[in-house]
């Protein structure tokens, strides 16, 4: 049983090894945008827009991307 055990947390712990010498994915690294969320006041509403931060050029790119709406004034009933 706990010779099994030994072999089971070897294994698990040889394949989480190869994934972090491994790197990642060439997609991820060559990813110049970061998200990010910016929350503004909209006519008595909070609303929740998602930006994105270039990196290489230092501009910020507007996507008028809604995440969410959650009003100023909720009444607990």
């Amino acid at each position: 049983m706990i010779k099994s055990f030994r072999t089971s947390l070897a294994v698990v712990f040889l394949l989480l090894m190869s994934v972090v010498f491994s790197g990642c994915s060439e997609t991820v690294k060559n990813n110049t945008e970061v998200p990010f969320v910016v929350l503004n006041n909209d006519d008595g509403n909070f609303k929740a827009d998602i930006y994105y931060w270039n990196i290489k050029t230092n501009k910020i790119k507007e996507t008028n991307e809604n995440l969410y709406k959650i009003p100023q004034n909720i009444n607990n009933k």
